[in-house]
């Protein structure tokens, strides 16, 4: 199971300043809406189960997860299965981190609901900042569309400046 596992992960995918290393994107199924990679995981005879594959890369690393953890993204790519750039967090603790929540204070209260608050978004700060990022060093639209779970249009939008712009005017 372990070698049909990394079969499906590039560990040359883009370099993440906050966790000092490459991220290794799973190649496999990927979650449209959530961006997740899944990988299936026997549970029984012609029986099979879809856990998540970065959840599947902590416990190879790490062992079992013991209690109600997530599994959570320091580099805040969701197909990253690098086990460098996973953490266990409480769900309280990673719905805050993913919220944009510090401290118990909203990080932009001035605003609107925009950006990761906004409710159909698929992406978070980080992860846009990632996305143009990857376009301004040459990766193509197909394959930083698949790294985040996203659309190539999604990527087009963000790389043109048609969503997400607020992050990149300066001055922000």
């Amino acid at each position: 199971m372990e070698a049909r596992f990394w079969a499906k992960v590039n560990k040359k995918g883009p370099f993440s300043e906050i966790c000092c290393g490459n991220c290794w994107i799973w190649m496999g199924h990927i979650h449209k809406r959530l961006g997740y990679g899944g990988f299936g995981v026997g549970v029984g005879e012609d029986k099979w189960k879809c856990v998540g594959a970065h959840r599947f890369a902590w416990v190879l690393f790490n062992g079992s997860i013991v209690g109600k953890f997530d599994v959570h993204h320091k580099c805040r790519v969701r197909s990253c299965v690098n086990p460098d750039h996973l953490e266990l967090k409480t769900r309280k603790a990673h719905s805050k981190e993913w919220s944009g929540e510090r401290n118990g204070q909203r990080t932009r209260p001035d605003r609107a609901a925009i950006g990761s608050r906004a409710g159909n978004s698929v992406l978070d700060e980080w992860q846009a900042c990632g996305v143009m990022a990857m376009y301004l060093q040459g990766f193509t639209k197909d394959e930083i569309a698949t790294c985040y779970g996203i659309s190539n249009v999604g990527v087009q939008m963000i790389c043109y400046g048609r969503s997400w712009k607020w992050l990149f005017q300066e001055g922000t």
